[in-house]
């Protein structure tokens, strides 16, 4: 049975429902206290924009979309068979790469991908420069120059110069225009222009040349799969969509392809480690909830602050989405949720003194020297203490080296 993507309510976008502005001001600098003194609050009260996910319950979810552990298992060994049946061929070994990432699961390979990324960056590719000596008919592929740029820079590997795209201009110092011809030629480039560095014009005149044909091509393209992938990258680059999101547009659409280079079990592999991460991800996003829930500071402070735990743990799912970074994510999102409770406390409610002495009371870190505290700031030192506490408990249950106090100080000089 061929396993279909679990629907669910993404996850916010930027524009819907922020979490903050960026914490741009965490409101006065404390320094200011000590120069001006005034009881006086902000004039005006801040009503934020209700939680949209109220009501939302993110562990529940079909009996039908339960993941069969042992498919997955079985699946994953034959996409990494893929690697061996590719070795020798360079032009598959980057497609299969490619493709394995933009399914989202190259996490589940980086030991392969990185072996054969090194080998590629240390391959002599003078050849580029004489047709005469050209090995293959990839090394005058654009298609394929670019792809091999893109995923090395991805990697890290800065190095690999922009020269390889200059055997495709004329000689006024253009691209030839029979290189249009191609709409994933065109795709491969374009892509492979957004890893371009400043003072690189090859690679804004590349990026410039396949925007225009690329729109060009979308009329003839009508709704098709290739269509729809145009479309998306010129609207979202591929360096500019967070690898999950990404994954989830691309699936799908890949699903649509007819032709016989469709990798079926790579299909089938991603869709189940989509759901299966997923799964993990949702029951993650209900324990920070309840942990919020619990706190309930919302309803003991006497000003409003953002309920916004869903868009906390999507801005730490895009830092890291792997199945072994739970912990890590559940405590960074708390920490994003105890940061916006701070800013809004600073933005909202206190004045000078208080705001002063909350931040002393953060220098100090001590859950005896709050009786100088209104009660609202007491509530938010002491709630902001014990989430450290808790942090510091599972990391030492969980046998981790603690670096909470490394932790507090970062925090307070983002207060301060």
């Amino acid at each position: 049975m061929n396993p279909r993507l679990v629907s669910y309510n993404q996850l916010p976008s930027a524009s819907r429902s922020p979490i903050t502005a960026g914490l741009k001001n965490v409101a006065t600098k404390c320094s200011n206290a000590t120069n001006a003194s005034s009881d006086a609050r902000p004039e005006f009260t801040r009503h934020f924009h209700p939680n949209v996910w109220d009501g939302h319950d993110f562990t529940s979810t079909s009996s039908k979309h339960l993941i069969d552990e042992r498919r997955l298992k079985e699946l994953k060994k034959e996409v990494k068979n893929m690697f061996s049946l590719a070795a020798g061929d360079s032009f598959r070994e980057l497609d299969l790469i490619d493709k394995i990432q933009r399914h989202g699961v190259a996490y589940h390979f980086e030991d392969e991908i990185e072996h054969i990324l090194q080998r590629t960056n240390n391959d002599d590719y003078t050849h580029f420069f004489d047709q005469n000596i050209c090995k293959n008919e990839h090394d005058v592929n654009l298609y394929y120059v670019s792809l091999r740029f893109r995923l090395l820079r991805q990697a890290g590997y800065y190095a690999v110069s922009t020269d390889v795209f200059k055997k495709f201009k004329n000689e006024k110092g253009e691209f030839h225009a029979n290189l249009a011809s191609d709409v994933q030629t065109m795709l491969s480039l374009y892509e492979a222009s957004y890893l371009g560095f400043r003072g690189e014009d090859i690679m804004d005149e590349a990026m410039a040349f396949t925007t225009k044909h690329l729109n060009s091509m979308l009329t003839s393209l009508s709704s098709s799969p290739l269509a729809l992938q145009v479309q998306h990258a010129l609207m979202m680059p591929l360096q500019r969509i967070p690898e999950r999101v990404y994954a989830r547009y691309y699936i799908p659409i890949y699903d649509q392809e007819q032709n016989i280079s469709r990798n079926k079990t790579l299909m089938e592999f991603a869709k189940l480690d989509f759901n299966s991460l997923q799964l993990l991800h949702r029951n993650e996003i209900n324990e920070v909830q309840k942990w919020w829930e619990r706190m309930n500071i919302r309803s003991k402070l006497p000003y409003d602050v953002r309920d916004r735990v869903v868009e906390a743990y999507a801005i730490t799912n895009n830092i890291y989405f792997e199945p072994q970074f739970s912990q890590a994510r559940i405590h960074l999102a708390k920490l994003w949720v105890i940061l916006t409770v701070i800013d809004d406390t600073y933005d909202v409610f206190g004045n000078l003194d208080e705001l002063g002495q909350l931040c002393d009371a953060f220098q100090r870190w001590d859950a005896n020297g709050t009786s100088h505290l209104s009660d609202a700031m007491k509530l938010v030192f002491v709630q902001v203490l014990k989430f450290f506490n808790d942090i510091e408990a599972d990391m030492i249950k969980g046998g981790n080296v603690v670096g909470v106090p490394f932790f507090k100080k970062e925090v307070y000089c983002l207060i301060n």
